[in-house]
């Protein structure tokens, strides 16, 4: 007995020092430098001194039956060096925090599904490389594989393993892969518009093949967005092999912030700016109203872009609200219609709203300056 209750007290020893490590432990984070422009493949994986980074895929599947199926899965990795949770400091929790997010939508059942995932308590759970692009939460990955990249994800009722591959050249966004956001952010930013996608849906213990399209946008730096009240962001493929990709960010007067861009990525790798004041984004007036929040959601819009067109997007299934902490968010796809450089448009687009509403956690979250 005696030799189990040192046994215990050692573990309990062992154990404290290294929760008094972890939270004594921190790091340098850094914002972006200008000067130091992105370099792919190297960056596809993550980086260390980022106080955030994300890596976001979506894209739009067709099964053999033709059924429509749209995905969505998100890995975010943040520093909490310099947050606190009212006075307590996040790291004497868990540093660096993951969550993950995954959704499919079936359009012809109306049907969206969404799961979230946190590294808290168990911060064993997740993890980001930070030599190559490698990223776990549980079950979930998501990986390159030559020139490509992989990922398998499930929901309650829905399993998802695709194989994707470069159709276009990334795109860097701002300057050289630089957005500044005074007064305090400073990320890289890119993209890779058109990725062809395989694979396999499970629904229900029942698979089906797939195929479409996909995008993966990856982010990371130091992004201190307490000033801010909200961004929607739009991903559009038209079947011309033209991509727009718009990201407006809005300060706390839902005036258009500094760092917001808008570019055609057009089919040949070329990237054109689009002059974000002379954008015109509309909403169209179709609402949804989530039964949960009780938060509006505009479902449709019209994007006139100048000298190239206009184009119309509608949500094909409404409620496609992400609950999670801490923002809720519309996030979720459209159909495209309209007109662009002179020819009718067909395509599909992946919206992300957010800021309409305030959720409980969001406002005890305070990050630091970076070095």
């Amino acid at each position: 007995m005696r030799r189990l209750a040192l046994a215990l007290a050692q573990v309990m020893a062992l154990a404290l020092a290294l929760v008094t490590v972890t939270a004594c432990t921190r790091h340098t984070l850094r914002g972006a430098d200008p000067k130091v422009p992105v370099r792919l493949p190297r960056d596809h994986a993550g980086h260390g001194d980022a106080q955030t980074e994300w890596w976001h895929f979506h894209g739009h599947l067709i099964d053999a039956a033709g059924g429509r199926h749209d995905f969505f899965l998100g890995f975010v990795r943040q520093h909490t060096d310099r947050d606190k949770l009212w006075f307590l400091p996040v790291r004497w929790f868990v540093d660096p925090f993951h969550v993950a997010y995954f959704t499919v939508t079936d359009r012809a059942a109306g049907r969206f599904d969404v799961r979230e995932k946190h590294s808290y308590p168990d911060t064993w759970a997740a993890s980001a490389s930070n030599t190559r692009l490698a990223l776990r939460h549980d079950s979930w990955r998501a990986a390159a594989a030559g020139d490509g990249f992989t990922l398998d994800a499930r929901t309650r009722h829905q399993h998802l393993t695709l194989r994707m591959d470069p159709a276009t050249a990334p795109a860097l966004l701002g300057k050289r892969g630089y957005l500044d956001v005074p007064p305090r952010s400073a990320h890289y930013y890119y993209s890779i518009p058109l990725l062809t996608a395989r694979g396999t849906l499970t629904v229900n213990g029942k698979a089906r093949a797939v195929s479409g399209t996909a995008w993966l946008k990856h982010e990371w730096g130091f992004m201190y967005t307490d000033h801010l009240a909200g961004w929607v962001w739009f991903g559009v493929q038209l079947g011309s092999g033209h991509q727009l990709e718009i990201g407006l960010i809005f300060d706390r007067r839902w005036n258009l912030a500094p760092g917001s861009f808008a570019v055609v990525e057009e089919p040949g790798g070329g990237v054109t700016p689009i002059v974000v004041n002379q954008l015109g984004v509309l909403e169209s007036g179709e609402t949804w109203r989530s039964p949960r929040t009780g938060t509006v959601y505009p479902t449709g819009w019209a994007l006139e872009v100048p000298g190239r067109g206009t184009l119309i997007l509608r949500a094909p299934v409404p409620g496609q609200e992400m609950v999670v902490f801490p923002a809720n968010l519309w996030a979720g796809s459209m159909e495209v219609s309209g007109d662009f450089d002179g020819a009718p448009a067909l395509g599909d687009a992946f919206v992300e709203f957010l800021g309409l509403d305030t959720p409980f956690g969001r406002s005890l979250l305070h990050s630091g300056r970076p070095e």
